[in-house]
């Protein structure tokens, strides 16, 4: 999110307090108080689609009125990791592993039906082996997140990950990057 703010609001100062949930449950506990009219904090929250049908639908269950000019609420279609892998170029670049492998995979990363897994799956082909030890995890019948995956991820996002030629990809992505940039329109009007 931090990554996202800064590409899509370079010209602005943000004071930027990430609130982490541990999870879409908590999150959707506390929208409420988020979406409150009168709130005068400007919110961004993200969420993954997981198993919804439909990022609409999601937003409709979660609202009971509608979103307050200063709340931006965005939903990752499937994962957050389908909008990693849109940047094929430097997703290769950090994890060293082929480019046709990974356009092999990920032609269109929002509809991926898994894209942690493929995420994983992909990373456990690098021949980097601390990278692929920090992010994978094998277990008996599958490979799983590892011991340091958001620190590794983190490293990629503000490192190699590149916002613009991700969102040719990933439509949401996209759509997540125009609601940043209309946002910080409307907040300077």
């Amino acid at each position: 999110m931090k990554r996202l703010v800064s590409h899509n609001c370079p010209a602005r100062q943000f004071i930027f307090h990430s609130l982490i949930k541990r999870g879409r449950g908590n999150i959707k506990k506390k929208f409420h108080s988020y979406n409150t009219p009168g709130n005068p904090l400007p919110f961004f929250v993200l969420v993954d689609l997981d198993t919804d049908r439909c990022a609409p639908e999601l937003i409709d269950n979660w609202t009971n009125r509608p979103l307050r000019q200063n709340l931006i609420f965005r939903v990752a279609e499937r994962e957050v990791e389908s909008w990693l892998l849109a940047d094929t170029e430097g997703f290769c670049e950090f994890t060293g592993v082929p480019h046709d492998l990974v356009r092999g995979r990920v032609s269109n990363p929002d509809n991926l039906e898994s894209p942690k897994e493929t995420l994983i799956s992909l990373v456990n082909r690098s021949r980097r082996r601390e990278l692929k030890r920090d992010i994978v995890r094998e277990s008996h019948t599958s490979f799983k997140q590892g011991p340091a995956y958001n620190t590794r991820l983190g490293e990629y996002v503000f490192r190699h990950w590149d916002v613009s030629r991700a969102a040719e990809k990933s439509s949401s992505l996209n759509r997540a990057c125009n609601a940043l940039r209309n946002f910080r329109k409307a907040d300077s009007n």
